[in-house]
């Protein structure tokens, strides 16, 4: 078996609004910077920890955030959508043979209403989920376990510039968009194996890749 996993917020579904709308409520409570439309770019640019250091938010506070965060975001993911040509790009992984997953630090309830929201459920052969935000190479290595694969049975398709170190430490191959969180040049400050600009390019690389679906 070949699987394309998938990250979720940033590369399948549009939610950059929300996440923005989450982090001001946060600020607002915590006392850190608000998120500003003329400061949004500029982040997107920077790493997490940069981040943290321009909003005035210490580190040491980032993992009781994250959980804080997590529950305020998934309590209205409504307003989201797919970003434009990601269900199309499932049903043509699909129809080749690929077979699909989404690993993400977002909750397997919340992302099954999405989905199915959308009518793309049915695409996704499995749901992994971390807690961590800097956990997903132990899920990649868990993923492979579960289904006892090697990591040259997967490629991992996400958008953030940790969504590559935690393919690099997992020895998996990754393909990094540049239509979600990260911008595109701090995506190629970390060295991905592809980059891709639209969910076409990803069938192209997949085959430069030789990665045939079995």
């Amino acid at each position: 078996m070949k699987f394309v996993l998938f990250d979720f917020d940033g590369t399948i579904a549009n939610s950059l609004d929300r996440i923005e709308q989450v982090i001001n409520q946060l600020a607002d409570k915590h006392g850190f910077k608000r998120l500003e439309q003329d400061s949004l770019d500029e982040l997107r640019s920077l790493t997490i920890a940069e981040r943290c250091k321009r909003m005035g938010l210490p580190l040491y506070k980032l993992p009781s955030l994250v959980l804080e965060f997590n529950s305020l975001y998934r309590q209205d993911m409504s307003g989201m959508q797919p970003y434009a040509g990601m269900k199309e790009l499932f049903g043509e992984l699909k129809t080749a043979g690929y077979r699909l997953a989404v690993l993400s630090s977002n909750s397997e309830p919340a992302i099954r209403t999405f989905l199915a929201a959308h009518g793309m459920e049915t695409d996704i052969d499995h749901v992994y989920c971390t807690k961590s935000l800097f956990g997903k190479h132990k899920k990649l290595r868990q993923f492979q376990k579960d289904l006892s694969l090697t990591a040259a049975d997967l490629i991992y398709v996400g958008d953030e510039q940790r969504d590559i170190e935690a393919c690099r430490k997992a020895k998996v191959r990754m393909i990094a968009v540049t239509w979600g969180i990260d911008k595109p040049e701090l995506l190629e400050a970390g060295r991905p194996d592809k980059l891709a600009v639209t969910p076409s390019d990803i069938p192209r690389y997949l085959q430069e890749f030789g990665f045939a679906p079995a």
